[in-house]
């Protein structure tokens, strides 16, 4: 009876222990993490734009805009739900992308213990591993956020229960399948081609139970799978289905991520060669990373099952190829750190065989603590930048202060345009009202529709600001290309920072033309019409968009349009169209009014964007538009003339 009751005393103390290091744990990543993400409550602002695009989208998501229809990012669903639970925590900053950033960490460490006491006897052994886990994701000196940084956490949990599976099968439970399958599923709507970590270990537990003629077990595994996954798929499944969004989804989840990692110019055969020889590259600049996933695997060799080994093998393999399928960023490789944790516990576990001559007291470890804390943040770096302990206003809370003050009304929209998110609609908490609201890294050739679809928002004017930038403050954006002139004027331009520290931000307003009436009969009224240059006046009133009057050459002072009505007209407004030829307009002209069409009068007038005159007049008979100066580079075009008058 004694031995019985120290044997459950023992294990309740062991219990009570792990969940003090559990709780211990936790407050380490989340103090980690307030000097190691920009998202952090320490730092400004976070301005990398990936994470304010998932901002932007979870944003809608949670305000009934549909992911994929009504605003296009390419990233898993799962991914806009976790960011639209840190927009209900913060709806114009961070702190609740650093407390889920902070909770995923804590899931993380904490199971990186987990697996080392599967390996090692001693918990401050597995309290060393757990704490120097962080290290590999967090040196590269990202801002934080990344879809890889979170999935990085559900493989590290989806290890533990793997090897749980093998090591020690007698504590493992069915429902541990369910979990996998639920963890699968989240990895699957995050960032799909990670998800081929766990098909190596798939592949093993179907061929073990098989071998075994286990058909029944295999059964279960499969139903308890399934059943895990459902959990996860169904409620966006049937979101998809209820907002008709599934064919959507396909398009711009699958097909754009496709032709974003290459997909549309390569064979998916050279696209697995190009994917491990990039692996390769990446591992060749980051040795120790290299290092520790060897080790890793050594220790996996010695310590484990055969099967274990096979399926640990295989998910490495695919996992590196798959990571580096397409482009190569600075944090592509933050998945394959669940393999560098192997590493770290087989380092943790050579002292594990020295218990009496190497021992951590209370000192060594908070000692240990510390030196990792300071080790990370040093190799992290973003403490030294000026977003830290917010040094300065950072433009994108700058740009939303100007916004918010010259909009005209509370439901003011916004569009950035080529480029990508900056972290403007984050910070003015405005929902974009295009699809395509930010340009990301994909060729124009391949999808064309994202940079028409901006030009084309712009040039109807749907937007009330537009934010564009340069590499210079005095460099001016291309208006022409953008439209920009036709609808907006220039307001203001701010200098970037931190990761913008590269660019000028010009923003623009749309211009409130005045209130004015056309008379769709104008062109009853003209008996003739005059030019000291072309004579094609039908293209004028045609309504084809194809067709133009121009001067057919590059315009001249003193080149001229003049129109005669057969009786007087009060007509103070005019809209000279230029149609699809953008830059052919007028860059200054003079507008004359007559009685007789001899003795001409200048009118004052003011112009609004390139084509909207209003003019300070009385009745005419005769109106004539003449150039006002040379334009080498284009022509001077109308593609349609509308006379009207100023409510």
């Amino acid at each position: 009876m004694r031995s019985k009751a120290s044997h459950r005393t023992g294990s309740i103390r062991l219990y009570l222990e792990d969940k003090r290091i559990y709780f211990l744990l936790s407050i380490f990543s989340f103090v980690l993490l307030l000097f190691t993400t920009t998202s952090s409550p320490l730092f400004a602002f976070n301005g990398w734009v990936d994470v304010n695009a998932y901002f932007t989208v979870g944003k809608g998501l949670f305000n009934g805009y549909v992911p994929y229809v009504d605003l296009i990012d390419h990233k898993g669903p799962f991914v806009y739900f976790l960011f639209g639970i840190a927009w209900s925590i913060d709806n114009t900053g961070f702190f609740g992308v650093y407390l889920l950033q902070s909770i995923f960490l804590s899931i993380s460490v904490i199971h990186v213990f987990r697996l080392a006491k599967l390996y090692v006897k001693r918990n401050d052994l597995c309290f060393v591993a757990a704490i120097v886990s962080p290290l590999p994701m967090l040196s590269i000196g990202n801002q934080g956020a990344s879809v890889e940084e979170f999935v990085l956490a559900l493989l590290t949990v989806s290890f533990y229960y793997i090897a749980l599976y093998f090591m020690q099968p007698e504590s493992f439970k069915l429902r541990y399948i369910s979990l996998l399958g639920g963890l699968c599923a989240a990895v699957l709507l995050m960032k799909f081609n990670l998800v081929v970590f766990f098909a190596g270990f798939i592949l093993v537990i179907i061929c073990e139970r098989l071998y075994k003629k286990q058909f029944g077990l295999l059964g279960k595994y499969v139903v308890c799978f399934a059943a895990g996954a459902s959990v996860i798929l169904l409620p966006f499944l049937i979101y998809m289905l209820a907002t008709n969004s599934v064919r959507a989804f396909i398009d711009i989840y699958i097909k754009m991520n496709n032709l974003y990692s290459g997909g549309g110019e390569r064979s998916i055969g050279i696209r697995l060669i190009l994917g491990l020889s990039n692996a390769v590259q990446v591992f060749n600049g980051r040795l120790v990373s290299a290092a520790f996933i060897i080790a890793g695997l050594v220790f996996t060799v010695m310590k484990t099952k055969t099967e274990y080994m096979v399926g640990n093998s295989i998910s490495l393999v695919l996992l590196m190829i798959f990571v580096c399928f397409g482009p190569i960023f600075v944090y592509t490789h933050i998945p394959l750190t669940v393999f560098i944790h192997m590493g770290i516990i087989a380092l943790c576990s050579i002292p594990d065989k020295h218990t009496s001559v190497i021992k951590i007291g209370k000192a060594g470890k908070y000692t240990i603590v510390c030196l990792v804390f300071m080790l990370i943040i040093g190799k992290n770096g973003l403490v030294k930048w000026p977003m830290f302990l917010r040094q300065i206003v950072p433009v994108q809370q700058q740009m939303a202060e100007i916004i918010w003050h010259h909009a005209r009304d509370d439901s003011t929209t916004l569009l950035q345009v080529g480029s990508l998110d900056s972290g403007f609609y984050t910070a003015s908490g405005i929902i974009p009202n295009e699809p395509f609201f930010y340009t990301p890294n994909i060729s124009h050739a391949l999808f064309p529709e994202i940079r028409d679809g901006q030009r084309d928002a712009v040039r109807r004017g749907d937007n009330e600001f537009v934010i564009i930038h340069t590499g210079a403050e005095d460099e001016r954006p291309n208006e022409n290309h953008w439209w920009l002139g036709k609808n907006y004027v220039h307001l203001t331009v701010l200098h970037g920072a931190g990761a913008n520290d590269d660019r000028w931000f010009h923003l623009y307003q749309r211009i409130l033309f005045p209130d004015a009436e056309f008379d769709n009969m104008a062109q009853n009224k003209i008996v003739n019409i005059e030019s000291n240059s072309n004579n094609n006046f039908s293209a004028l009133f045609d309504g084809n968009p194809d067709t133009f009057w121009d001067t057919g050459r590059s315009p001249e002072a003193g080149d001229y349009l003049m129109f005669e009505f057969s009786q007087a007209v009060n007509y103070d407004c005019l809209l000279l169209d230029q149609g699809s030829r953008i830059n052919d307009y007028p860059r200054s002209l003079s507008i004359f009014t007559s009685q007789d069409g001899a003795l001409w009068q200048d009118v004052p007038h003011s112009r609004y964007g390139w084509h909207f005159y209003h003019l300070q007049t009385e009745a005419y008979r005769f109106l004539k538009i003449e150039s006002n100066g040379s334009d080498e580079k284009n022509w001077w075009s109308i593609n349609a003339i509308n006379f009207g008058i100023i409510k």
